[in-house]
């Protein structure tokens, strides 16, 4: 115990392998041996054995909020990753109970999440996180009574280091979000004022310069919103003192660049870029790209089947032939605009409402192992007149396309007339908009 000095010793208690527990012959052991109800009893078995230790020693333990399950002692703080849902739920009986609760909840306080939907941002592991969510946080329940608040200790940012091989990347994920982790946490919900916080980072960030720290200035990039049919983009930055300049044929905007002032129409192909720029100092930050492309396919019907999960079909007619490409895996974390599942046979058949002449069927996809987004095996277009007689009209091994460094998968031949486009990819992963040319 004096390597651990605190007066708490968190102690984990999360991610347990309780199906490995079903086969493990120690551990069906110990709970005949003890009398225990299921794994999940097994689980809480030891973590009170644990903290009898710690209490022993005058010492408390927290751990993650799955040590709940199977039965919570008295005395153990619970630090709550997971607030959604029932969660929720779980949360108000352990206050009831008596227990000590710290707020870190995966939606506002996991700081390995992009920061902004810009380009440029250093690659990350989770969603999507910008300042604002984190500064929205209320770690105090609705609902709950003025003694069971006192009982929350308060909240806690998480810094998983996965995707930050140094420590300047660490600062640059932790900060400004520190700043917003004090002041949601320190200040009377009657003194938080997001445009204030905005307004006071500007010397904030020359006094972390000064430090030497890399803090991230994410807050000032372009974020955009598009309209509920997808027609308009509206663009915006939470900086007090910055304009938008921006482009519509895909080159990096400068300082001539129009600057934006209305939302923009999509109503032909479109290559957005767009940059925050500082009003004084002229300094640029972000690089926020939207890809729109105007095809037969735009806004048609898509029929899903293979063996793509049922549930995925919904989101796959969305955002298969809404225009919008999904540029790398930035997207799919920020605005989810990947479609598909590991190792499935996905069939997508188009109905383009009347019979047109069609020559080219390409589609996006993610060449990235890490999160086993990679290039199916095989790729090959139907086409139909009717939508039962169908002819083949191009196939393609398309296997080690992700290997190759492409991003797209582009199948031409001789421009037929059809009604129906069939597209299977076999052994497919996720991939995004089946553009028809």
């Amino acid at each position: 115990m004096d390597l651990f000095p605190s007066e708490y010793i968190h102690i984990g208690g999360d991610e347990a392998p309780k199906d490995r527990w079903k086969n493990s012959k120690l551990a069906q052991q110990v709970i005949q041996q003890n009398n225990l109800k299921d794994e999940h009893e097994l689980q809480s078995y030891f973590i009170k054995r644990i903290e009898k230790i710690l209490n022993k020693r005058q010492r408390k333990l927290i751990g993650w909020d799955e040590i709940i399950e199977g039965g919570l002692s008295d005395t153990a703080t619970v630090m709550f990753w997971r607030s959604f849902g029932d969660h929720k739920e779980n949360i108000k009986q352990v206050l009831e109970n008596g227990n000590s609760v710290i707020m870190t909840p995966v939606s506002h306080l996991y700081f390995d999440y992009y920061q902004s939907e810009s380009m440029d941002e250093p690659k990350a592991w989770g969603s999507y996180l910008p300042l604002k969510k984190v500064y929205s946080y209320d770690p105090v329940l609705g609902g709950v009574t003025e003694k069971q608040a006192s009982q929350i200790m308060g909240a806690q940012g998480n810094v998983w280091t996965e995707y930050m091989p140094s420590s300047r990347l660490v600062e640059y994920r932790s900060q400004p979000r520190m700043a917003a982790v004090g002041e949601l946490t320190w200040s009377a919900k009657k003194d938080k004022n997001w445009t204030s916080f905005v307004t006071r980072l500007s010397a904030h960030f020359n006094r972390l310069k000064i430090m030497g720290i890399n803090a991230a200035t994410s807050v000032y990039n372009v974020h955009g919103e598009l309209s509920e049919n997808k027609t308009q983009l509206t663009l915006d930055t939470d900086g007090e003192n910055h304009q938008i300049r921006y482009t519509t044929d895909g080159s990096i905007p400068n300082h001539q660049s129009p600057l934006y002032q209305a939302p923009i129409v999509l109503d032909k192909t479109t290559f957005i870029r767009a940059l925050a720029e500082n009003k004084t100092t002229l300094q640029h930050y972000g690089d926020y790209k939207l890809s729109f492309i105007n095809h037969l396919a735009l806004n048609k019907a898509i029929k899903l089947s293979g063996d793509t999960p049922q549930r995925l079909h919904a989101w796959g007619q969305r955002i298969l032939s809404d225009g919008l490409i999904a540029h790398d895996r930035h997207h799919m974390r920020i605005n989810n605009r990947w479609f598909g599942a590991k190792n499935t046979n996905v069939i997508a058949t188009i109905d383009l409402e009347k019979i047109t002449e069609v020559s080219k069927v390409s589609f996006g996809f993610q060449p990235e192992k890490g999160i086993r987004l990679i290039s199916p095996q095989t790729t090959l277009i139907e086409l139909s007149l009717d939508g039962v007689n169908w002819q083949q009209v191009a196939k393609k091994q398309t296997k080690f396309a992700s290997r190759s460094g492409k991003t797209a998968i582009k199948l031409s031949f001789n421009a037929q007339s059809a009604r129906y486009v069939r597209l299977t990819a076999i052994k497919a992963h996720r991939f995004d908009e089946i553009i028809v040319e």
